[in-house]
């Protein structure tokens, strides 16, 4: 409903920091001052408002799905003779009706990128289009910015976020990256979910056991925190980790040098 800018925003980190002050004293009293480590990051950072950055003359706008799936179904419907082929579009991506396709002897590969091109030369506010075999693609062959020789190519340096967060069983069938400032579905508050640097340059912060005042400015991802604990903490990595101790970390409460 508020954007990140808003006082409404502004007085929500008031009252957080509030309560982490309750919380932390509580914990104090407890185990004692000194003997707790504690980490504080967020799970994704979000977009100034649009209508805010319209105003100050920024290339910024909603997007709305509802009338992408009608352009995209409109379209379809005119080069293939089928009608109501994507069944929604949400969260950036269309979703195909399978059932359509097959009982029309569609092309599924054919569908998508016709469609993928059709939104990215005709939608505002467009900046890449993926189909899901392409991301399937990436992660299969570690495609990377090649045309194929279909006349499909990835340039954008955003794909590898993109495959990351690719899953096939939930994942639609056509993937649309808007561009910087355009968020889905609209015009009050703010939206999460894109590639770019407001979205993914989240806080990290260790602090309380053993850990001394500093700053870095080192590439980390929210991924690496889990195998931190876990070697600070002398355990098994879990099961599904896919990041590394952070050095910076480990170096500051004397783990390594």
């Amino acid at each position: 409903m508020y954007g990140p800018h808003s006082v409404e925003v502004q007085d929500t980190y008031l009252r957080i920091d509030k309560d982490l002050e309750e919380l932390f004293n509580f914990i104090d009293d407890f185990v004692g001052k000194g003997n707790t480590l504690y980490f504080l990051t967020a799970d994704h950072g979000n977009c100034t408002n649009p209508m805010m950055l319209k105003e100050k003359k920024y290339d910024a706008g909603a997007f709305y799905s509802k009338k992408i799936l009608a352009a995209g179904n409109d379209y379809m419907l005119k080069t293939f003779g089928v009608d109501k082929i994507a069944i929604r579009f949400f969260n950036q991506q269309f979703y195909f009706d399978m059932k359509v396709i097959a009982d029309n002897n569609l092309n599924l590969t054919e569908v998508s990128d016709s469609l993928a091109k059709f939104v990215y030369k005709n939608i505002d506010g467009v900046r890449d289009v993926f189909t899901s075999y392409q991301l399937k693609q990436v992660m299969d062959s570690r495609f990377r910015g090649n045309d194929r020789g279909d006349g499909i190519v990835i340039y954008s340096p955003f794909v590898e976020l993109f495959k990351n967060g690719f899953y096939e069983p939930r994942c639609g069938d056509v993937i649309v990256n808007f561009k910087p400032g355009w968020i889905e579905d609209g015009e009050k508050g703010t939206e999460h979910g894109s590639p770019y640097p407001y979205d993914t340059h989240i806080p990290l912060m260790f602090f309380g056991w053993k850990i001394t005042k500093g700053e870095i400015s080192d590439y980390v991802r929210m991924i690496d925190v889990a195998p931190t604990i876990s070697a600070i903490l002398n355990i098994d990595f879990p099961n599904g980790n896919i990041g590394k101790p952070i050095d910076a970390v480990m170096k500051n409460i004397g783990y390594i040098k």
